[in-house]
Parts: structure tokens; C-alpha cells; sequence
């Protein structure tokens, strides 16, 4: 195939299944590898970091109904500070892209209601996981991706090699602080954000969208990159 005509679609994992569906993203300079899911995520490819951010970070502050990812701590980081890595330019190609969340109004009852809020940067869900929702407490939220339905797919790394464990952006609805994580074996699980010393820290992995048809080619190494006009 001509690299010059090669786009994200072309190597998204759905289509390929193989070793091609990594992109090299450039984060202050640096060209760090994210892993292209899903050439259908509302109609475009859902790309996400293949390791964590070096350094873990709480979800929330400790507050009523903490568990509400919308205006999270981790949500306004991910959209004011974390999307500065990226190239002004890469930063107006990302898509505002339609997530399903946990209504706030469903924490802390079992509540059963979902909303669609707009962002550029995000946590993916537990329903994402390719989890059917074992849990009456945890809403499905979005669609499930066929990557994660290995469970050994879901188990995440820092750049130095550690295994760690990795927030979701799912408030599970049964209480007002909880929310999913992976963990290091890859399996999910549900836990308070807040302890008494403080709010927990936990690994992140940033996901966003670029449009399908988006041109890459092969960098000087072995990841493709995106192609710069």
C-alpha cells in the first residue's frame, strides 16, 4: 500500500486485527505511541495512549456526588492542561466528540439515567471495556470495543515498564464517590475516589477522535505518524 495514501481507517484494529494499529503522537516534542481501536467510534477512529501519563492523578476533589465525571478534576485536566501537549495544529483536528456519562441525578440511588456531553479529551467507560454491565450500578455508556474483549488487552504500563491500574470515567450509580477502574490484571473494579488521607491517585490513559480519513505515513521509525501538510 502506498503510504501516501494510508489513513487512520486503514490500520484502525477492528479492520486489521494485527501488530499496525499504532500511531505515533507527538506530546511536547516527544512522538509517543496511542493504539487506533475502532475506525466507528460515532463514525471516527477512537485512538488512546498506549501507556499511562507518567504521573497518577486523582479523578476528583472531595465533594457531593464526587463520582460525577462531567467537570471532574480529571475531565478539565484532560481538556485545559493535558491537550497542550499536542501541536496547535493536531489540537483543532481533534474531534468534540459525544460521550455517554452517568447523569448526576443517578449517583448515590441506583439511578438508571444517561447524558451525552461533548469533549475533546477523555476517559473511556466501563461499558467500553467490553463489559456487559455486571453491575445494575454500573449504566452502559457507549458501545463495547472489540480490542478490550481480551481482558490482557485492558492491562495498561507506565514508559518504565510498571503495570498500573487506570481510571475509567464511569460512576458506578449505587453511591455518590465510587467509580471503575482497570487494574493490573486487567479486570475492572469499583472503588471509593476519596480516603481519608486525601483523594486517591490513579493512572490515566487520554483517548480522543480524528476524523476516518486523516493521512498517515511511516516516520523514521517503525509507527506510523500523521502526515504534516
Amino acid at each position: 500500500m502506498d503510504n501516501k495514501e494510508v489513513t487512520l481507517q486503514d490500520i484502525a484494529y477492528n479492520r486489521t486485527k494485527n501488530s499496525s494499529y499504532r500511531i505515533g503522537i507527538e506530546e511536547n516534542g516527544k512522538i509517543v505511541p496511542y493504539l487506533i481501536l475502532t475506525d466507528d467510534y460515532n463514525g471516527d477512529c477512537l485512538l488512546l495512549r498506549e501507556c499511562l501519563l507518567d504521573e497518577p492523578r486523582k479523578y476528583n476533589i472531595a465533594k457531593k456526588n464526587s463520582g460525577y465525571y462531567e467537570d471532574s478534576e480529571i475531565d478539565k485536566y484532560l481538556n485545559e492542561e493535558f491537550i497542550n501537549r499536542f501541536t496547535s495544529k493536531l489540537r483543532n483536528t481533534i474531534l468534540n466528540s459525544t460521550i455517554v456519562i452517568t447523569d448526576i441525578n443517578s449517583l448515590d440511588g441506583g439511578g438508571k439515567d444517561t447524558i451525552s456531553i461533548n469533549r475533546k479529551v477523555f476517559l473511556l467507560s466501563f461499558t467500553e471495556m467490553n463489559r456487559n454491565s455486571g453491575s445494575r450500578t454500573n449504566l452502559k455508556e457507549g458501545e463495547p470495543l472489540e480490542y478490550f474483549a481480551k481482558e490482557s488487552n485492558r492491562i495498561a504500563y507506565y514508559e518504565n515498564g510498571q503495570v498500573g491500574s487506570w481510571w475509567l470515567r464511569t460512576a458506578n450509580s449505587g453511591y455518590a464517590d465510587a467509580v471503575c477502574s482497570v487494574i493490573a490484571d486487567g479486570s475492572i473494579d469499583v472503588g471509593g475516589i476519596n480516603g481519608p488521607e486525601g483523594e486517591y491517585l490513579n493512572g490515566v490513559r487520554p483517548a480522543f477522535c480524528l476524523k476516518r480519513e486523516t493521512k498517515i505515513s511511516k516516520g523514521n521509525g517503525e509507527l506510523y505518524v500523521l502526515v504534516q501538510d
